[in-house]
């Protein structure tokens, strides 16, 4: 009865360890290991979203050991406030959902995002543990202040049409093997216990 313990407990632990990094690995918008754009590894999530969200990057700064992306870009866009559609220069375009009260800060001065216009240049931060925009005040960025506005990065149907599978079952197929495994181990346990 203590073998069946322990190897239930061992089992727990390793299926709540997998969980555990299973969902640090997908909370996680990018990882950056340097203050170049070129030492960001951006998540599987944001990449499939976004393809060419490396080529957009402009900066990387750090605060309290949380990384920044800066991205700078231009609205292309502006269907009365729901939705923003900023272009990169060789980056394609990143879709933004802000509240219809939201406001940001065009050529010093702070305006509704309703009344921005075409060409507007816009300027916003996403950090490393959440894929938003965080919009500050002008000439502010994640180092200098601490108010921020957040926006949703949204994912468009469009987008979604464009972009190849590249998913695998592998993930799904190994964890199948291995509780299939882990459940063949505690049967060969139980059968010795019996005999004992």
């Amino acid at each position: 009865m203590k073998v069946m313990t322990m190897i239930l407990s061992g089992s727990f632990c390793l299926g709540c360890s997998v969980l555990a990094f299973a969902q640090s690995s997908v909370d996680r918008s990018f990882t950056a290991s340097g203050r170049e754009c070129s030492s960001v590894h951006w998540s599987t999530t944001a990449l499939r979203k976004y393809p060419q969200i490396a080529a957009a990057c402009q900066e990387v700064l750090e605060r309290d050991g949380v990384a920044y992306v800066k991205f700078e870009g231009e609205l292309s866009d502006n269907a009365g406030g729901p939705e923003l559609r900023v272009k990169f220069k060789d980056a394609g375009e990143m879709t933004l959902t802000p509240p219809p009260d939201f406001k940001v800060y065009v050529d010093g001065k702070r305006i509704p995002v309703s009344d921005m216009q075409r060409g507007d240049e816009l300027t916003f931060y996403v950090a490393e543990n959440r894929l938003a925009a965080q919009f500050y005040a002008e000439d502010q960025s994640p180092v200098t202040a601490v108010e921020y506005e957040t926006v949703p990065i949204v994912y468009t149907e469009k987008l979604a049409a464009t972009l190849p599978a590249t998913a695998s079952k592998l993930p799904l197929i190994g964890a199948a093997g291995m509780l299939l495994v882990s459940l063949a181990a505690l049967l060969n346990v139980k059968r010795l216990v019996r005999r004992f």
